[in-house]
């Protein structure tokens, strides 16, 4: 069962830097938050792994390493996320 979104829906509606403001948040050795155009942005290391979006909350479906995925289980908390490919993460931050 999904949110109800695609990763076309979920790009489509961000529009980058268009005069939004960036903030950047440590959460943890090696991990990071970007709030950007909407989206709370989880990296591990600088590659960005899950996102809260407005539909809620996403993780990358590429499998990275071990400690990729412990920093994803921390910071989602138990909450349940939708896999979302890698391309859609590099999107919206501005990486792909």
């Amino acid at each position: 069962m999904g949110l109800g979104y695609t990763l076309g829906s979920l790009v489509s509606q961000h529009k980058p830097n268009e005069g939004n403001n960036m903030k950047v948040r440590n959460v943890g050795s090696n991990i990071t938050e970007l709030l950007v155009n909407g989206y709370t942005v989880l990296f591990s290391y600088e590659t960005p792994v899950a996102a809260l979006t407005p539909q809620g909350y996403v993780r990358t479906s590429h499998k990275w390493s071990q400690t990729t995925t412990r920093h994803i289980n921390k910071w989602l908390d138990g909450v349940t996320a939708e896999e979302m490919p890698q391309e859609f993460f590099d999107s919206i931050t501005g990486e792909g």
